[in-house]
């Protein structure tokens, strides 16, 4: 407790929150500790299908802490009474969630007019508050949250269906510093016929309380195009001329991040048009399920995006090899995603993020390879060596490639890693995860793992690797000529079974010993011409997702 402030905020950075929860219960200057800053700002409070009634628990509760609550998010709550609650904590709120809440204009107003610390606004499928028209009608009322809304710069009105021009616009007008806007999800018109039925005026200054259009958001979106940084229009209509439209705002609009997932009607052609007035500031880019994507599409995202760090691809079905190649372009991507993209091959991606002459690809920090039906284990072993800052690895679904001798490489290679996903990995077993018996393999390897196959029955073996022409074919190894056995296939099975099981106890029980025994248990079973490398080795591990692997005991 007689440590200085500053030491004991860089001790509690090594623990996740609740152990930091547990610790600040030892004394007055630990509790001071964990509710530094640096902790609070990425603490939430999540309040779950509750009532919000001041007078009864758990709210009544949380009013009388001495505790302040920076992040507050609200899922499924009937708001009834919110009392003195955000009067006492709203200056200290930096960001406000409502999602599928029960909520009415006046009780949102009496929330927001307390916010004066508020920078993020969430407002996710809260139909009730939407269908009253009357919200923040009230000029003088604007003008007062205008002045306490002064700072926040995210708004997020998404999945909201009856979202209207009219409401969007007093959102936006009460903060005039937004930097972030969300309407994904949101049903948005972007038919020019719609927008002349409802506004048969030529000038069209006053907005529909009836209908939420394009036409009039991209007139918000001029007039603070200097400002805005982030749009995202994901799961709407969003179509070419609508990204026309949005490039006719150049030079002022220059976006950092750009949302387009799941838009259906997105084509190569207004993609195009948009991301070539954005070739210097973007660095975000979510293409998500955009099925028109092209490899031509991508090879001028590769060219005209070098700032780009992040890059989400999932489910885009038209890509290919070719226009993966041409992700070596993109030198400082952190960030990519082309899972479930079912004609990107191994080699593509090695190609694209592997360039032998300039060494390691240092800068990925996350790569998301779920579901490729054509990545063979040769493809993971070279992934591991060139890109040894990974810190999070995605390979769920891989029921044919996802071999032993690929997971020792990982566990040799990304270290680093703090997220590892092998959800559905039907051939992750025991001894990939221990290393036991591993040696050999790892050791003889030096990157040729084609000849390298599960030890499965033949029949099954055959049929796989038909399928899989990177995997060859690899004799069946005989037991002893001599050998004579009368138990059945079955009990064949089980006593293999149990005598793997028994190697598996006997490897970690090695690893239990005396701290003067373990040095030398350890040197022992981690000598390559036994063992090969253990998952304990990525020390960094936060997460490990193991749904459906089958054989791990």
């Amino acid at each position: 407790a007689d440590l200085p402030m500053e030491i004991l905020v860089k001790i509690f950075t090594y623990l996740n929150a609740a152990d930091r929860c547990v610790a600040g219960q030892t004394c007055q200057r630990w509790l001071e500790a964990t509710q530094h800053n640096h902790f609070r700002e990425r603490l939430w409070l999540v309040l779950h299908r509750t009532t919000f009634d001041t007078n009864v628990a758990p709210m009544a509760d949380l009013l009388a802490s001495s505790r302040t609550f920076p992040n507050l998010s609200f899922s499924e709550v009937d708001f009834e009474r919110v009392g003195s609650f955000f009067e006492r904590f709203g200056a200290t709120i930096r960001r406000i969630e409502f999602r599928t809440c029960e909520i009415q204009e006046r009780t949102l107003y009496n929330i927001l007019r307390h916010l004066s610390g508020l920078r993020s606004l969430t407002i996710h499928s809260c139909r009730d508050l939407f269908m009253c028209i009357r919200l923040f009608e009230d000029p003088t009322e604007r003008a007062e949250l205008k002045r306490t809304l002064a700072n926040v710069s995210e708004l997020r009105l998404t999945h909201n269906q009856y979202l209207s021009d009219a409401t969007l616009h007093r959102f936006c007008e009460v903060m005039p510093s937004l930097a972030v806007l969300d309407l994904s999800g949101c049903h948005i018109s972007f038919h020019k016929g719609l927008y002349r039925k409802f506004y048969p005026a030529s000038d069209g200054q006053q907005p529909s309380e009836s209908v939420l259009t394009f036409h009039y958001i991209s007139r918000l979106i001029e007039e603070r195009k200097q400002m805005l940084r982030v749009l995202n229009f994901s799961e709407t209509l969003i179509d070419d001329s609508a990204l026309e439209l949005l490039t006719g705002l150049q030079p002022d609009l220059r976006l950092e991040r750009l949302e387009l997932s799941q838009c259906e009607q997105l084509s190569p052609r207004g993609l195009e048009a948009l991301l070539h007035t954005q070739t210097d500031t973007l660095t975000q880019l979510h293409l998500i399920r955009a099925y028109r994507l092209t490899d031509t599409c991508l090879r001028q995202i590769c060219h005209e995006l070098p700032a780009l760090r992040v890059l989400r691809m999932r489910e885009c079905r038209a890509l290919s090899d070719q226009g993966v190649r041409e992700l070596v372009n993109l030198r400082e991507l952190e960030v990519l995603d082309v899972s479930y993209c079912r004609d990107v091959t191994g080699e593509g991606l090695l190609a694209g993020l592997v360039a032998p002459s300039q060494g390691p690809n240092c800068c990925l920090r996350e790569l998301h390879i779920r579901a490729l039906n054509h990545l063979s284990v040769h493809a993971i072993v070279e992934l591991t060596k060139w890109l040894p800052e990974l810190r999070l690895f995605d390979l769920g679904f891989h029921h044919q490639s996802m071999f032993e001798i690929a997971m020792q490489h990982i566990f040799r290679n990304l270290a680093r890693l703090t997220h590892l996903d092998l959800e559905h990995c039907d051939y992750v077993s025991d001894n990939g995860m221990t290393g036991i018996g591993m040696g050999p393999l790892v050791a003889g390897d030096d990157g040729k793992t084609a000849a390298y196959v599960p030890r499965v029955d033949a029949d099954v073996r055959q049929e796989e690797t038909q399928n899989t022409p990177n995997v060859p074919v690899v004799d069946q190894i005989q037991p002893p000529p001599m050998r004579i056995s009368i138990r059945s296939r079955a009990e064949q099975q089980i006593v293999e079974e149990a005598e793997r099981k028994q190697r598996l106890m006997e490897f970690i029980n090695t690893r239990r010993p005396n701290a003067a025994a373990a040095a030398k248990a350890t040197a022992e079973t981690d000598d390559q011409t036994t063992n090969g490398y253990s998952i304990s080795r990525l020390r960094q591990l936060r997460i490990l997702n193991l749904t459906r692997c089958n054989q791990l005991t």
